[in-house]
């Protein structure tokens, strides 16, 4: 862990992420996981957020009488799904993680890496 951002009951100010890596095809290696004291799950600002600062994913845990409830996760995709360039997956309790958050972002870059020269070639093709 790099950075710990702390935010108020209504927001997070993300600082510039200008020293962290960028590279075509490459997600950051930055996920961000925030708490939701209400019933929400992941807003239309953290996919943006996420899809603009170009994070791994954007999780919401949301709490209940000071526990955690639900872990609401969203993450880019390298083409559109229904329109959308993230998409959500399953929502779960925190404790119930059965999949890797390294495998899953590992296997994901290796998706964006692999349509990237696709890409490029269909770019110069005016």
């Amino acid at each position: 862990m790099e950075c710990v951002i702390v935010g108020d009951h209504d927001r997070i100010v993300i600082p510039s992420l200008s020293a962290v890596r960028t590279a075509g095809g490459r997600l950051r290696g930055l996920r961000c996981v925030h708490t939701s004291f209400g019933k929400n799950g992941v807003t239309e600002e953290d996919v943006l957020d996420m899809a603009g600062l170009r994070l791994d994913l954007m999780s919401v845990l949301t709490m209940q009488d000071g526990l955690p409830k639900l872990l609401y996760t969203a993450h880019l995709v390298p083409e559109a799904v229904d329109g959308n360039d993230w998409q959500l997956l399953e929502v779960t309790h925190p404790a119930a993680g059965t999949v890797s958050s390294i495998d899953f972002i590992e296997s994901l870059e290796d998706r964006f890496v692999a349509l990237r020269p696709i890409k490029e070639v269909d770019r110069g093709q005016d």
